[in-house]
């Protein structure tokens, strides 16, 4: 065997610091641009994958979302009818309360109307037995006023009247007269006891 120089035998010594094999340098460049490939044919994959299965899913939902929707459709015809329905309801209230409103306004005219008359024939009443009355006592100045008084036509044959002192069946008489036809006046004052029978109805002049 050849003796060797130190020279040469540090020539052959490996160094122990240099990397050696998957350590490389070149593998070390590689090693992150596979791992990033990977990474990106994974996400690739996934997406792929993703689609291929909501394809199917939405595929499979399409009945349902069509029956869904046809539903919705029915249900907002149906709103669209009762909200017309409830239209028309409001519509025939509202009608029947403006009607009701005015039967009442008309009744109320009505019943103010009718009152009002009442009043009036009231008052002409009164007005009429003021002055006027039929036959019997009278106490003029109490309930009979004062005045000159005249009779219908003389119906029953024969009117007859008279003064008398007072109420009682023992009054005197005052004055008296008989009519058988034609008319009769009077003028009587307060204080007056008149009488009259088959004269009919003595109205004031």
């Amino acid at each position: 065997m050849n003796p060797t120089s130190d020279f040469e035998q540090e020539q052959r010594q490996p160094d122990a610091d240099a990397p050696t094999g998957e350590g490389s340098p070149d593998k070390q460049r590689l090693s992150p641009l596979l791992i990033g490939l990977s990474s990106a044919a994974l996400v690739v994959g996934l997406a792929i994958g993703g689609g291929i299965g909501w394809g199917i899913t939405a595929s499979e939902l399409q009945p349902q979302l069509d029956a869904a929707e046809s539903t919705i459709q029915s249900q907002d015809s149906e709103l669209l009818i009762a909200q017309a329905d409830l239209e028309t309801a409001q519509k025939r209230r509202d009608d029947a309360e403006a009607e009701y409103t005015t039967k009442l306004e008309e009744l109320a005219a009505m019943e103010a109307d009718l009152a009002e008359r009442e009043t009036a024939v009231s008052a002409t009443e009164k007005e009429i037995a003021a002055n006027s009355f039929g036959g019997g006592v009278r106490l003029v100045g109490t309930n009979t006023a004062a005045g000159v008084y005249s009779t219908g036509e003389i119906a029953s044959g024969m009117c007859y009247y008279v003064w008398k002192t007072g109420t009682g069946s023992d009054a005197g008489i005052v004055d008296n007269n008989i009519v058988k036809s034609g008319t009769a006046t009077v003028t009587l004052n307060d204080g007056d006891v008149f009488e009259s029978n088959g004269c009919g109805t003595w109205t004031k002049q």
